[in-house]
């Protein structure tokens, strides 16, 4: 027997059509599908070359920051050499145990030193010393007793007071003073 076929003979090449139509959606698809995935790699590598640069710019900022303070902390170790060249250079010309002495006797009793420092002032062949001193006093009394005293020694020259204020240490309240004089080197000579 032989087979009868029903159908009519537009329908075999509409489903070739069909078929050819659905591929040509599934490869479209998959075309889609691939540039969208390579758009988002490509998105994630542009923000991960971002946080790459970003870290990268703060590096470069925070070595910028040391290198100043290096070029900072450089230029006052010069400093500091070049102040204690000039102090070891008056060394000679001044008699420190004599000066720290003069300071001592002119102290009143209860009064203390917290700092002192001593910088070099070299004018014309007059060269001076410019001291500052940092302590701590019961009262405005004892303060104003020092600077008396200091007046009183010879070769302190311009003695003044650059600050007083209070401090508590230990619940008594003292008084903090700056005093800062100069001294003439060839006046505080070891030799009288």
């Amino acid at each position: 027997m032989r087979e009868l076929e029903f159908l009519p003979g537009w329908y075999p090449s509409l489903q070739r059509r069909k078929s050819a139509v659905a591929a040509q959606a599934w490869i479209a698809l998959a075309v889609v599908l691939c540039m969208a995935a390579a758009a988002v790699a490509q998105r994630w590598q542009v923000h991960r070359q971002e946080q790459i640069s970003l870290i990268s710019s703060q590096q470069i900022a925070q070595s910028a920051k040391q290198l100043a303070k290096l070029d900072e902390l450089q230029q006052q170790q010069q400093q500091m050499h070049s102040r204690q060249d000039a102090i070891a250079a008056l060394g000679a010309n001044v008699d420190m145990t004599r000066l720290l002495g003069a300071i001592t006797t002119a102290m009143p009793p209860d009064a203390s030193l917290l700092e002192m420092s001593v910088e070099a002032r070299d004018g014309s062949a007059d060269q001076k010393l410019k001291v500052h001193l940092q302590g701590v006093a019961p009262s405005d009394a004892d303060v104003a007793s020092l600077l008396v005293n200091l007046n009183a020694i010879p070769f302190f020259d311009r003695v003044e007071m650059t600050d007083v204020r209070d401090r508590l240490q230990s619940g008594r309240v003292q008084r903090e003073f700056d005093v800062s004089f100069a001294v003439q080197a060839s006046a505080a000579k070891g030799k009288p």
